[in-house]
């Protein structure tokens, strides 16, 4: 996947969310206890949820590509999918599908999808369908 571009500002240390409006500064590391994966098992692979995050900043990468992390405040299961609050109200890193609408730039609260992709190991969460709430 294409990588985010990059900010041009110094990299930070948060421990909440960006502010609304404010851009997306690179991580100095990720806030404590951050979800990196499931594992496998826990969701389908290729499960989706519907969220509602806020972004903290750009996150380490992955081989997938650009990393991100955020908070989610809600998820929704998409069909069949079993619900797992232990995505809700948790940090998570999670990979902008920037070719499907996955790219966010500045703090504020977003709609958007998490799909759980299996690396043969664990479960990675792919963002997608990101649209600004407020």
């Amino acid at each position: 996947m294409p990588r985010l571009p990059d900010p041009g500002i110094p990299a930070e240390t948060l421990t909440s969310p960006a502010n609304s409006g404010q851009t997306l500064a690179p991580l100095l590391e990720a806030p404590a206890s951050t979800i990196y994966a499931l594992k496998l098992g826990e969701v389908f692979s290729r499960g989706q949820y519907t969220i509602v995050m806020r972004p903290y900043g750009l996150g380490p990468d992955s081989i997938w590509g650009s990393g991100l992390v955020i908070r989610v405040d809600s998820a929704k299961p998409v069909g069949s999918e079993p619900v797992n609050n232990k995505i809700v109200n948790a940090n998570l890193l999670v990979t902008p599908d920037t070719t499907n609408g996955g790219t966010v730039t500045k703090g504020g609260t977003y709609a958007a999808t998490i799909t759980f992709r299996s690396d043969g190991s664990k479960l990675l969460p792919i963002l997608s369908q990101v649209t600004l709430v407020k």
